[in-house]
């Protein structure tokens, strides 16, 4: 037993080593990050993780750049450090990283270690949008709804959700539900509400199925139904 265990640590070693024979290569870089963040194949270490996020940072690597800002805002392997973390976040979003730009506009609309800012959050969220982040087209639509930044926007919500709701975001697809509901920009429409909602459901959202059990325990235009309705609410 302990032989084989051996064998397939030396097995992880040597790919390793392969891996570190292209230190100039900056995706091997950043997949041996990768792979002590993660711990694939190997012990979970973040400061190993972080040494090699750096060395491709350097050749402008932008998910290792993202990858600094992520380690620095959860304070894994160094301290949590909002502002390091937005200073990576920014070098990778200039290299047009999607999932940066969302972090940054997430921290901006947070407030998370700095001042909260909508606009500035509107505007990393605008950037990630751009590149199909449908976490990043739901927030434009609720900042829309919610009149964060500017004035209340119904029909622009609206065409945020729906945007978002076509790459599958389940909460979307629940938003869109919950503006045909209560006529929201849109002509009231239960049965296109009820549409959404199941969409959602079958991505396992858990207010689209509380929604749904709604509308068949309380007769919503359709007939009540108890048994669907326990059904949507126990799942």
């Amino acid at each position: 037993r302990d032989d084989e265990i051996k064998s397939q640590a030396d097995q992880h070693s040597e790919k390793i080593s392969s891996l570190e024979a292209e230190l100039n290569n900056l995706n091997a870089l950043y997949y041996l990050g990768l792979i002590y963040s993660k711990g694939i194949g190997v012990e979970q270490n973040y400061l190993k993780a972080f040494e090699y996020y750096m060395k491709s940072s350097h050749l402008n690597n932008s998910n290792a750049l993202f990858s600094l800002g992520n380690l620095y805002e959860e304070g894994l392997g160094v301290s949590k450090n909002y502002l390091k973390a937005i200073e990576y976040y920014e070098k990778s979003a200039k290299l047009n990283n999607s999932k940066a730009n969302y972090n940054l506009g997430h921290i901006y609309f947070s407030g998370k270690g700095i001042e909260q800012n909508y606009l500035k959050a509107f505007e990393y969220f605008e950037k990630s949008a751009k590149f199909n982040n449908s976490d990043a087209l739901f927030n434009l639509g609720n900042m829309y709804l919610r009149g964060l930044g500017f004035e209340p926007d119904y029909s622009k919500s609206f065409e945020y959700f729906k945007k978002s709701a076509q790459l599958n975001n389940s909460d979307a697809l629940v938003m869109l539900g919950c503006f045909y509901i209560e006529g929201y920009g849109v002509k009231k429409d239960y049965f296109k509400a009820a549409y959404y909602y199941e969409k959602s459901a079958q991505l396992n959202n858990s207010l689209a199925l509380v929604n749904l059990g709604h509308i068949y325990s309380n007769g919503i235009e359709v007939k009540p139904n108890y048994v669907k309705a326990i059904d949507y609410y126990e799942r």
